[in-house]
């Protein structure tokens, strides 16, 4: 099933949403997004940038590429990795999704990477040949 894009932000509140079972969607997760849209805005302009297209949280596409953005409010980045991997690795590589340019994948929380975080994101993308990064947002 598809999900339109978006470009309106309510982060006032914590609301629900359905997925596989309801999950907390918390204000922190909605700052995120309002501040990375307003960056990738700002970056690739508004027209080329869209939230929860099919579910995913922030998608930019350009002449080039599709960039994917995950977020995850988490202050722990071990966490966000965690918990963000296997549902970017779905939004870009699932049969039912199917880009016809090059997808990058970004893995967005509230903290800095650590010297051992950094260092398995670099091996996650070097040993499968993903192109998979990390992007931090204070809020």
């Amino acid at each position: 099933r598809k999900r339109l894009k978006s470009q309106d932000l309510n982060f006032e509140k914590t609301i629900f949403r359905k997925a596989s079972k309801p999950v907390e969607y918390s204000p922190e997760h909605l700052k995120m997004q309002k501040v990375l849209f307003e960056s990738l805005s700002r970056k690739y302009g508004k027209r080329n940038v869209s939230l929860e297209e099919d579910w995913v949280d922030i998608k930019v596409e350009t002449d080039t590429c599709i960039i994917l953005f995950e977020i995850k409010s988490s202050l722990n980045p071990k966490t966000v990795i965690r918990e963000a991997f296997g549902q970017i690795m779905e939004y870009a590589y699932h049969p039912e999704r199917i880009y016809n340019k090059k997808v990058q994948l970004v893995i967005v929380g509230r903290s800095p990477l650590g010297l051992h975080e950094s260092r398995y994101i670099a091996f996650l993308r070097d040993q499968f040949r993903i192109p998979l990064y990390y992007q931090d947002i204070s809020i």
